[in-house]
């Protein structure tokens, strides 16, 4: 029974993330989710971000932030931190 258990959580997680990854193909509502977050999250690491707004693969995250705001995560907290500075 243990083993039908986690095939279905995996198989749900698996749908789950397809969904995800459908709504989040729609840019204007990523670049809302990333705009309404950035404050939030100034001072988590990409993984910690990525994990909290659904994303199961950070990599899957950076490609989606770089196609939303032009610049990488990483990239895109090294230009803000220098401006606050």
């Amino acid at each position: 029974m243990d083993q039908d258990a986690n095939v279905l959580h995996d198989s749900q997680s698996q749908a789950y993330d397809a969904a995800c990854k459908r709504v989040l193909s729609e840019k204007s509502i990523l670049a809302w989710i990333i705009k309404s977050c950035l404050d939030e999250y100034r001072d988590c690491s990409i993984q910690e971000i990525s994990t909290s707004v659904g994303f199961e693969d950070p990599f899957y995250f950076s490609r989606a932030f770089k196609e939303v705001k032009g610049v990488s995560p990483r990239q895109y907290a090294a230009q803000h931190r220098s401006v606050k500075e």
